[in-house]
């Protein structure tokens, strides 16, 4: 996605991460967010699963571009799509696609994982506390009138 017709655009928490290029070729990073992200005109925006920014940061991998034809080029490089998806993957995964309410106690049981694990795995990877980012799923399933 690229802005380009309005100065900027507000991009609401919807659970995942994203990388962001812009003209002056900064990149930058952004776990799941609790507000908005305001975008500026002509930006690029690549929408990624909530643990992938973590997973960038683990492992020393940066992406820096003169251009935004060699910004995307690098996402399609094996360094970046070789990352494994971890339990907390399928655990986020579970959560967005179930739409269903689970508790910690819930998923440490079908992911046979403590559940302190999870809450840290939560904070450490996506930023957010299990129940933060529980609920901005809850807002989004809302139906709006």
């Amino acid at each position: 996605m690229s802005i380009s017709n309005k100065d900027y655009h507000l991009l609401q928490p919807d659970g995942y991460s994203y990388i962001l290029y812009s003209k002056e070729n900064n990149t930058t990073y952004h776990k799941p967010l609790v507000t908005p992200l305001q975008l500026k005109h002509s930006q690029f925006i690549v929408k990624c699963r909530p643990t992938y920014i973590d997973h960038l940061t683990q492992n020393n991998i940066t992406i820096e571009a003169t251009n935004s034809d060699e910004f995307l080029a690098q996402l399609n490089t094996p360094k970046l799509k070789d990352l494994t998806p971890s339990i907390l993957d399928s655990i986020i995964f579970h959560l967005h696609f179930l739409n269903e309410n689970t508790s910690l106690k819930q998923l440490s049981k079908r992911y046979q994982c403590d559940t302190k694990n999870i809450e840290n795995l939560f904070k450490r990877s996506v930023g957010l506390s299990f129940i933060q980012y529980q609920n901005i799923l809850i807002t989004l399933r809302r139906p709006t009138y």
